[in-house]
């Protein structure tokens, strides 16, 4: 296996799976050393992509996370406990981190079920095809690109003249930029452009893709068929 697929492999039992650096050691034969270097192999900001921007919020997370665990998920009520502590922050920033936090309600299932995950965890894409008349009248197709956040449901869109490697990583570059980040995991069709086949349930990932999610710091994950 290349390196860049075992970085891939070792982020997505730590981050995904939650297992320890301990386990990932054991269970891939690697030694300890080299599975903390593997978990911070890309995690160098990309230049591209900018520097992740502290909250307000941060300092009063351990305080805000033992009201939460009492069962206060009042947003207003958690905000003035803040402030008390010397918060300045907004009331908006405290509603983004609390919303999914909070235990679900009961309440009618939909007739279809909406895939919900933490912000900043997934992402969706896909390619697609669209019409349109050229200045001669004819009718001509050109390749979307779509991503799309699981959580929020932002996305991105843009047009390339095909579903070719170059422009679809390009584009891919493109939407992180657009949202201001890198997701943890990013799910794909099975296009050729991204994985070659599977083998015993696992993805065969393309070279270059593996080692463009190992660089960039995501996880990919192929969609049920």
């Amino acid at each position: 296996m290349q390196r860049s697929g075992l970085v891939i492999m070792v982020r997505e039992k730590h981050e995904m799976q939650h297992m320890s650096i301990a386990a990932i050691a054991r269970e891939l034969g690697l030694s300890r050393t080299t599975v903390r270097k593997y978990l911070k192999y890309g995690h160098v900001p990309d230049k591209r992509l900018g520097t992740k921007r502290s909250s307000k919020l941060d300092p009063h997370k351990a305080l805000l996370d033992e009201l939460l665990k009492r069962g206060i998920y009042n947003a207003v009520t958690l905000y003035e406990l803040l402030q008390e502590q010397g918060y300045d922050g907004k009331l908006s920033i405290l509603k983004a981190y609390v919303s999914p936090l909070r235990p679900p309600v009961s309440k009618e299932e939909p007739a279809v079920r909406r895939y919900e995950s933490e912000p900043g965890r997934q992402a969706q894409m896909d390619w697609g095809f669209c019409s349109y008349i050229d200045p001669k009248g004819r009718q001509r197709k050109v390749a979307c690109f779509v991503m799309v956040l699981v959580y929020s449901r932002m996305r991105y869109i843009e047009f390339a003249p095909s579903c070719h490697r170059s422009y679809f990583l390009r584009a891919m570059v493109n939407a992180f930029l657009f949202f201001g980040g890198v997701p943890q995991q990013v799910l794909t069709d099975r296009m050729k452009t991204v994985v070659l086949h599977t083998q015993q349930g696992q993805a065969v990932w393309q070279a270059d893709f593996e080692r463009f999610a190992a660089d960039l710091g995501f996880v990919p994950k192929l969609c049920r068929v």
